[in-house]
């Protein structure tokens, strides 16, 4: 059988790399959901400068590697990466994400060497570097945010759980405190300092079995506990 066509039971991971410089975070979460597709995702990596995409540095569950400033350092560094995991990580699969088509002959060489590529981009990204790949899927944006309107009733601890769960869901797991109360304002229109419990950590810390929190500090986060299978 061609090496081209082996089946996803012998695939060994995926590395989803990601040009941050011309993606932005608030795709994120869908580029995890369809790199995920492929089996294992063992990498996530941002590529670009790091000055110019604070977003993607706050990002959880990414590494950032930084490229300086230098023209097309961005696509050099992804290009190097790709290419060290293709042959000596074990990978096996590849998600790139981006929508310049720069990153065609990659995608080329990534498949004459066996490897599946799932390209993820805009709509903007050319037809060259979708025929590329072997399957290229299109982002549409992020969903509009909602602002709800201001609660005239407490919530209950139910309630505030479930938004929590879902909000920490969509980020991969993973939110600084100091964030989730903002998020969960805007989409619920509830104040946690309107509530018994004052503040975040306080109500979190009453279900150690569903969060996990970090020590106090600007940076603490907020983690969903693994349930046991």
């Amino acid at each position: 059988m061609p090496e081209i066509e082996k089946t996803k039971e012998s695939a060994t991971a995926v590395a989803l790399l990601i040009d941050g410089e011309n993606l932005t975070p608030d795709a994120a979460g869908w580029l995890v959901n369809r790199a995920s597709t492929m089996g294992p995702l063992r990498f996530r990596l941002v590529f670009g400068n790091a000055g110019r995409m604070p977003g993607w540095a706050e990002a959880p569950g990414f590494r950032l590697i930084h490229t300086g400033v230098g023209k097309n350092s961005a696509d050099m560094a992804l290009v190097i990466e790709a290419m060290a995991l293709a042959y000596g990580k074990n990978i096996d699969r590849f998600a790139i994400a981006t929508s310049d088509g720069d990153f065609s002959h990659l995608a080329h060489h990534l498949r004459e060497k066996g490897h599946r590529v799932l390209g993820l981009g805009e709509a903007k990204a050319p037809p060259h570097f979708r025929r590329a790949c072997t399957e290229f899927q299109e982002y549409a944006g992020a969903k509009p945010q909602i602002i709800a309107p201001a609660m005239t009733t407490t919530p209950s601890d139910k309630a505030l759980r479930g938004w929590v769960v879902t909000a920490l869901s969509d980020a991969s797991n993973e939110l600084t405190i100091q964030k989730l109360g903002p998020l969960i304002s805007r989409t619920h229109g509830v104040r946690i300092a309107s509530t018994p419990h004052k503040n975040w950590r306080r109500f979190l810390e009453k279900y150690p079995a569903d969060f996990q929190c970090d020590p106090t500090g600007p940076d603490a986060k907020v983690r969903l506990v693994k349930k046991a299978a």
